[in-house]
């Protein structure tokens, strides 16, 4: 999916895919079949990933199976507005509509219109963002995490008790 998404929108945008894993061959395969390859920048593993949130505009993440991903929550955390497949976690971090856009696997040309929507329109863009660090604050730093953690081992004490 994500690569017929690319091949819609990459006239205007530059994408950068980060990390390794068994589809990465795959996908850069299929960037030169697509004759996408100049738009698409494959970095591979990278150990300190702010600076590649800090200078992108969006975040792209169409996993089609990922309970929870890591890197979403970073994007959050950077105040990138997102689009993301509407599978897994990720309903837990983009609230359609709010920070981003849940979307459905089958529609490569839907999600290429959201991708172009958020970007094109400064005020949705700025709302998202602010959305998305507030989320982040509010579901995913780590205070939270650790009170929400903390209430749910009190109730498992107090159940066995």
């Amino acid at each position: 999916m994500a690569s017929e998404v690319l091949r819609q929108v990459t006239e205007n945008y530059r994408f950068i895919w980060l990390g390794d894993g068994s589809l990465r061959e795959l996908a850069m395969d299929y960037a030169w079949q697509l004759g996408i390859h100049q738009s698409v920048t494959f970095e591979g593993f990278i150990e300190e990933t702010d600076s590649y949130y800090q200078s992108s505009d969006l975040y792209l993440h169409l996993a089609s199976v990922e309970p929870m991903s890591n890197a979403l929550i970073d994007a959050l955390r950077h105040g990138l507005p997102t689009i993301a497949s509407d599978a897994g976690g990720n309903s837990e971090a983009v609230l359609d509509g709010v920070n981003g856009y849940l979307v459905g696997l089958e529609s490569p040309s839907f999600a290429a219109s959201r991708i172009t929507e958020v970007l094109s329109d400064s005020e949705k863009y700025s709302n998202f963002s602010s959305s998305a660090a507030r989320i982040f604050e509010e579901r995913f730093a780590r205070t939270k995490m650790e009170s929400t953690f903390l209430e749910y081992m009190n109730r498992v004490e107090e159940a066995l008790d």
